[in-house]
This record gives structure tokens, sequence and C-alpha cells, in this order.
């Protein structure tokens, strides 16, 4: 499995465009697996800053996802229920 960062469109949960920064991860045929809530962390200073130099890259010339790429609607989406919390969710299996 592979991962990097990308934009998700939330606009959904706000008053007009919202954007935020995903991790997502892949499944080794390349298909979408699912994502993480935003955030950021690493375990020194200097992978912070390696990992928002990783963020840059990864998300400069990709375009924004939306909910639908994974499988799910609006509705699907936990921040509905869990607004601060982070967590991983799956895409639903497409048929």
């Amino acid at each position: 499995m592979s991962w990097n960062f990308r934009l998700l469109d939330r606009s959904h949960l706000a008053d007009g465009p919202w954007v935020e920064i995903i991790e997502v991860f892949y499944r080794t045929d390349g298909s979408l697996h699912g994502f993480t809530e935003p955030f950021i962390n690493s375990e020194t200073r200097e992978d912070l800053v390696l990992n928002l130099q990783r963020i840059i890259k990864d998300i400069q010339d990709k375009p924004v996802l939306k909910l639908a790429d994974f499988g799910l609607k609006k509705e699907d989406d936990p921040k509905f229920e869990m607004p601060n919390g982070t967590q991983f969710i799956p895409s639903k299996e497409q048929t």
C-alpha cells in the first residue's frame, strides 16, 4: 500500500468553498483505499519541515479529490458526527 498527501473538497461542510489536506492511501493496483482526517505531526522539528515540503510537492499538480472519488456521499462523511476527530475513512467498494 502507498500513500500521499492530496486535497479533498469538503465544501458541503461550509457555507462556501472548503478544501482540506488529507493523507490518501492506495491499494497495490493504484485504486483509492481511503483517507485520514487532516493533521500534521512528526517526531522532530526536522521531520515536520520535511512533511510540510512533501505536502506542497504532493498537492501542487494533482486535482482536488471529492468524496465521490472514494464512493462516498456527503451523508457518509464522519465529520458530521465527529467534527474534531481524526480517523481513517475507508473507500466504499465500487461495483
